[in-house]
């Protein structure tokens, strides 16, 4: 039997999310639904949120939707990266 992960806070997957925006670049959003491990239906529940808060831009490329990081967005990736840091030295996450 496989051991089971430990359930992700919101702000993991968020960061998880810019962080593969930041290092990939720009990703279809199925892929990016993928690359952070989550069903595509809350997936795209955050996605929306990404969108409404200018973290994220959805643009058209070739006829497919892509999913790039917005300047607010590297600031919020950073943000999180020292929030999860702290996070983890104090055994919290």
């Amino acid at each position: 039997m496989r051991g089971r992960r430990p359930r992700r806070s919101r702000a993991e997957i968020v960061y998880e999310i810019l962080h593969t925006l930041a290092t990939r670049g720009p990703q279809p959003p199925t892929r990016l639904s993928y690359a952070a491990r989550l069903p595509y239906d809350r997936f795209a529940e955050i996605l929306d949120w990404l969108v409404e808060k200018g973290y994220v831009a959805v643009r058209e490329e070739d006829g497919r939707r892509m999913v790039a990081i917005t300047r607010r967005g590297w600031d919020a990736m950073r943000d999180l990266e020292a929030a999860l840091e702290i996070l983890k030295k104090l055994g919290l996450a």
